[in-house]
């Protein structure tokens, strides 16, 4: 995962930066005021959440009904055997890299996003084994 993580922040210095007025540096990013981190977060919120229908239009073939279940084809849609293939997977790919957007906005980086995971992955173990 650092590994990824570190080719979206190349991407965010060489595109991103200049798109949303952010200066990504090695520790996370810079802001001037809160207000500029909500909205990129919030844009890029909004921008995942395009790359899921995206993802879902892939996975019915193009076909939009895939979602739309008052849609007449979306229960024969929703019946069929799901297999993936290239374009699936690669609108799921987009869809982590907005999400990995939002974790370098946050100060989560290459150099901590194992130990990051490690901490919430623990607690949601200890969820399970709790009952919670």
């Amino acid at each position: 995962m650092k590994t990824i993580l570190e080719k979206q922040f190349e991407l965010l210095q060489l595109i991103q930066s200049k798109t949303f007025d952010v200066q990504p540096t090695l520790t996370g990013m810079q802001y001037n005021s809160k207000s500029v981190v909500v909205k990129y977060i919030k844009d890029h919120a909004f921008f995942m959440s395009e790359e899921v229908t995206e993802l879902l239009v892939a996975i019915g073939n193009g076909n939009k009904a895939i979602y739309k279940p008052w849609r007449q084809e979306h229960a024969l849609l929703m019946s069929q055997t799901f297999v993936t293939n290239d374009e699936v997977k690669s609108e799921a790919i987009d869809m982590l890299c907005f999400c990995l957007n939002i974790c370098l906005a946050v100060g989560i980086t290459p150099e901590n996003i194992d130990e990051e995971y490690d901490k919430v992955w623990q607690k949601n173990i200890d969820r399970q084994h709790n009952g919670y």
